[in-house]
C-alpha cells in the first residue's frame, strides 16, 4: 500500500487558493483623455471625446500584474476653437484623416515606496509610429474596490514624425498627455468562484484575504 501511495501520489486536501484576475469598469463619461502643448500663439488643450480602454489586474493585490490599454479616436479631439482644431487635426500635426487612431498599451508596472504611485511603461502609437513611453500614475482609492487613476506623460512630438510648425507660430516640441480614469471593479460572480478545501490555518488565512481593494 505504501508503494502504491508513493507512485500515485497521496491525495491532498489543502490547496493554495488562486485569486482570479480582476477586470475594472472604466466610467468613460466621467473620465478624460487630453493633451497640452505650448505655442507662441498660446497654449493648446485638446480633449478627446471618443475613446475606450481596458484595465485588468491578473493577480489582485499585485500591482505589477496590471495592464492598461487605450484606443483613442484622433478625429474626436476638440480644443474649443475651430481654427485650432483645423490646425491640430491637419497634416502638420495629428493628421487624423490618414491616422484616425492613437493608442497606448502598457508593458510593465514599476512600483515605488508609495503604494498609490507607480510608473506605467508601455507603447504609444501615433501617426503610425510606435515608441516606448512612461506614464506617471497616482491612485485615489474610494475604499469600495475602485477610485480614480491620474496618469501623465510627456513626449517629444518629433519622435513620432510630427516635425512641422505653423507659419509664424512656434509650437513646443514637448506634448503632455493627461489621463483621468474613474474605475470600479466588476462585481464578483459568486457562482464562478472556485471551491477550495483547506486543512490548515494558513489556508484559511489565504482564503479570507482573497478579496482586495483597487490594486493596480
Amino acid at each position: 500500500m505504501t508503494l502504491l501511495l508513493l507512485c500515485c501520489g497521496a491525495p491532498s486536501y489543502a490547496q493554495t487558493p488562486t485569486k482570479p484576475g480582476r477586470e475594472f469598469i472604466i466610467d468613460v463619461p466621467n473620465s478624460k483623455v487630453e493633451f497640452f502643448v505650448g505655442s507662441s500663439a498660446g497654449d493648446v488643450n485638446g480633449i478627446f471625446s471618443s475613446w475606450n480602454g481596458r484595465l485588468y489586474v491578473a493577480t489582485p493585490g499585485v500591482p505589477e500584474t496590471a495592464t492598461l490599454s487605450l484606443e483613442i479616436s484622433a478625429a474626436s479631439m476638440t480644443t474649443g476653437s475651430g481654427i485650432k482644431d483645423k490646425m491640430v487635426k491637419g497634416p502638420r500635426f495629428f493628421n487624423v484623416d490618414n491616422y484616425p487612431t492613437v493608442s497606448f498599451a502598457s508593458t510593465s508596472v514599476v512600483t515605488s515606496g508609495d503604494p498609490n504611485k507607480f510608473q506605467l511603461q508601455g507603447n504609444l502609437t501615433l501617426l503610425g509610429v510606435t515608441k516606448p513611453v512612461v506614464f506617471q500614475v497616482t491612485l485615489d482609492r474610494n475604499g469600495s474596490g475602485g477610485g480614480q487613476i491620474y496618469a501623465d506623460l510627456s513626449f517629444d512630438r518629433r519622435d513620432f514624425g510630427m516635425t512641422q510648425n505653423v507659419p509664424l507660430v512656434r509650437v513646443d516640441h514637448s506634448v503632455t498627455v493627461r489621463v483621468k480614469l474613474h474605475v470600479q471593479a466588476k462585481p464578483a460572480d459568486a457562482a464562478a468562484e472556485p471551491y477550495y478545501r483547506t486543512s490548515s490555518l494558513r489556508d484559511l488565512d489565504l482564503l479570507a484575504s482573497r478579496r482586495s481593494d483597487i490594486s493596480v
